[in-house]
């Protein structure tokens, strides 16, 4: 399916946080914070930006640390956190979260609010490592590893320090240093009656069906995109072929490479 020109674009889709409508799956409150269902990365203008990335922004001074991908109104946005840096021996900003001082004159902070961001005035990745932080030239990587230990806290940290749960849907491209794209598919599994006869009051067979969750609902309930997953005549029931199934389910939430 991830290989069929027109299915692949409907196969995925972001948190849709529209207010005031439920019309779909991914308007559900599981769907929006479920930490399995979130999107690690997207694409924009050929670029690929992650959860923990800090980029530049069109119209900001300010780099911004992305916390997490969603839909509102038809449009791409991004929550994040704005990172200030430069501004002379102390920070005196009224959000701010988290600060530390590398010398006498330059200093670093990450805001306490999260501000939301339309990812068409994404411009470009700024290492974190990057001089740009700082006027005086020094780097965040200068600051003792301790000082950021003990300034940052929470979320901020673990996407600071690439230690939240999207680092486990990295994978590197073989032979490169680019990471792989990552497409969260999410399905729905259900078991159905399945005839050995022409009509379903004869015969039945116990049988496991999916489809992917995020389809318009019209592409969803066509035969060609529901998938067959087993079934048993009369030997085993729904339950008692759930275990094989369990496991494969369980290699699929770890991730599986495709190269299409």
């Amino acid at each position: 399916m991830l290989a069929i020109p027109g299915k692949t674009s409907q196969l995925s889709a972001l948190p849709d946080f529209m207010k005031n409508q439920w019309l779909n799956l991914n308007q559900g409150n599981k769907w929006k914070e479920d930490l399995l269902l979130q999107h690690p990365m997207l694409t924009f203008e050929g670029s690929d930006y992650w959860v923990g990335n800090v980029v530049e922004v069109q119209g900001y001074s300010n780099r911004f640390l992305l916390e997490k991908f969603f839909m509102e109104n038809g449009s791409r946005y991004a929550n994040a956190f704005q990172v200030y840096s430069g501004h002379g021996p102390l920070l005196n900003h009224p959000d701010d979260a988290y600060f530390w001082s590398c010398g006498n004159s330059t200093n670093f902070a990450v805001s306490v609010p999260k501000y939301k961001i339309k990812v068409n005035k994404f411009l470009s990745v700024i290492q974190k490592d990057s001089s740009s932080f700082f006027g005086s030239g020094f780097s965040v990587s200068f600051c003792h590893i301790k000082i950021v230990d003990c300034t940052l806290v929470g979320v901020q940290f673990r996407l600071w320090s690439n230690t939240s749960n999207i680092e486990d849907f990295k994978r590197i491209i073989p032979g490169t240093s680019d990471l792989m794209k990552v497409v969260i598919c999410l399905l729905n599994m259900y078991s159905d009656n399945t005839s050995g006869n022409d009509s379903k009051q004869y015969n039945v067979y116990n049988s496991y069906l999916l489809y992917f969750a995020a389809m318009p609902l019209e592409e969803r309930n066509k035969w060609e995109n529901t998938l067959f997953v087993c079934t048993s005549n009369h030997v085993l029931n729904a339950v008692e072929m759930l275990p094989p199934v369990v496991s494969n389910l369980v290699v699929l939430e770890k991730g599986v490479k495709c190269y299409v």
